[in-house]
């Protein structure tokens, strides 16, 4: 979740997600408090659904991933470590044809890295 609400750290998601059977999606751009890479080393497991977009470092921007401060590369060594196999989607805006062109662009490029 974002910077002050519940939520916004591993710790407290575990907290949260006490319990069997109760997961959680992890979407970057909502990571502000903690390292992104520790933040998935923390929730390994608990992870079934991810979120990649970027920011701007002070909100959430769901801006298209290398466009703002995330670190990309420590998002895919934290997939790779925690063997993550769940969905990945895309968070960005789109609003033209163009977008949706860079947006596919962006995913083969993540995708090749991850694979």
């Amino acid at each position: 979740m974002p910077r002050e609400e519940l939520g916004n750290t591993s710790r407290e998601m575990l907290r949260l997600l006490d319990g069997p059977g109760i997961d959680s999606v992890c979407d970057v751009n909502h990571i502000f408090k903690e390292p992104i890479y520790d933040n998935m080393v923390a929730m390994k497991g608990r992870i079934k659904a991810l979120h990649l977009s970027d920011n701007d470092g002070v909100n959430e921007r769901h801006l298209l991933p290398g466009k703002g401060v995330i670190d990309r590369k420590e998002v895919i060594r934290g997939l790779i470590d925690i063997g993550y196999e769940g969905t990945l989607n895309f968070e960005s805006h789109v609003r033209t044809v163009e977008d949706v062109e860079e947006n596919a662009r962006v995913a083969r490029e993540i995708f090749g890295e991850i694979l």
